[in-house]
C-alpha cells in the first residue's frame, strides 16, 4: 500500500526537481527542455515525493519517446484555481481516443506512429485518482 505524506507543496519546486532529476535522459539524446512557470508561487496540499515521482515519468517518457534533438515544452500555469502542467514532445504519440486509459493499472494503448507531436496537459487534481490522493486542494 503507497502511504501518502500531505504537506503544502509549491508546484514549481516540484517541477524544477522533476527537470534536475530526468536531466540526464535529454543530455544523452542531446535534447532540449523548454520550461515555462509563472511568477507567482502555486501551493497545493499534496505529496511532494510522489508529485515529483509522477512528473519525472512523464519527463522520462517524453524524452525516450522523442528524437535525438527534439526539444520538449513543460508548461505550468494557474487558471480558474486549477494548477495546469503540460508537458509537449515530437513523440510518437498516444491515440486520442487512449488518453482517458492511459492512467488505468495494467493498462495498454497502442503507440500511434503517425504522430507528429505528443500533447498531455494535466489538471490537477482530476488527472487519474492516486493524484486525487496525492493532491488535496490549490491554494494561490
Amino acid at each position: 500500500k503507497i502511504m501518502l505524506k500531505k504537506d503544502v507543496v509549491e508546484l514549481a519546486s516540484v517541477l524544477k526537481n522533476a527537470v534536475v532529476s530526468t536531466e540526464h535522459h535529454r543530455k544523452e539524446l542531446h535534447q532540449r527542455l523548454v520550461t515555462r512557470l509563472p511568477q507567482k508561487p502555486l501551493s497545493i496540499v499534496g505529496d511532494g515525493v510522489r508529485l515529483e515521482q509522477i512528473f519525472s515519468n512523464l519527463l522520462t517518457n517524453a524524452s525516450k519517446f522523442s528524437s535525438s534533438g527534439d526539444t520538449i515544452t513543460l508548461t505550468m500555469r494557474e487558471h480558474d484555481g486549477v494548477a495546469e502542467i503540460e508537458v509537449i514532445d515530437r513523440g510518437i504519440g498516444i491515440r486520442p481516443e487512449e488518453l482517458e486509459i492511459i492512467f488505468l493499472p495494467f493498462s495498454f494503448w497502442r503507440i500511434c506512429s503517425a504522430a507528429l507531436f505528443t500533447f498531455l496537459r494535466l489538471s490537477i487534481p482530476s488527472l487519474h485518482p492516486l493524484m486525487a490522493r496525492l493532491v488535496k486542494t490549490i491554494t494561490t
